[in-house]
């Protein structure tokens, strides 16, 4: 049997230094940067906007799911 290989962990380490990246261009510490994401969450919510959903669905711990969210804002730049 052929163990699949798991990418998550892979991504999430590019992940992180994209994170890294984006707090340097914008100038914002790490606690800046999930403070302003999670008040984005909470808008959504408010406005019955699901996406960050999927983010739920897929990753587990809240770190990751920021990280994830914050790449997907990181794409729109």
């Amino acid at each position: 049997m052929t163990k699949k290989y798991n990418y998550s962990q892979e991504i999430i380490f590019y992940i992180n230094h994209l994170t890294l990246i984006l707090m340097q261009i914008k100038k914002k510490t790490m606690q800046q940067v999930f403070d302003s994401l999670i008040y984005d969450v909470t808008i959504k919510q408010k406005q019955n906007d699901f996406s960050y959903l999927l983010i739920d669905n897929l990753f587990q711990s809240q770190t990751q799911k920021i990280q994830i969210y914050l790449f997907s804002i990181f794409l729109q730049f």
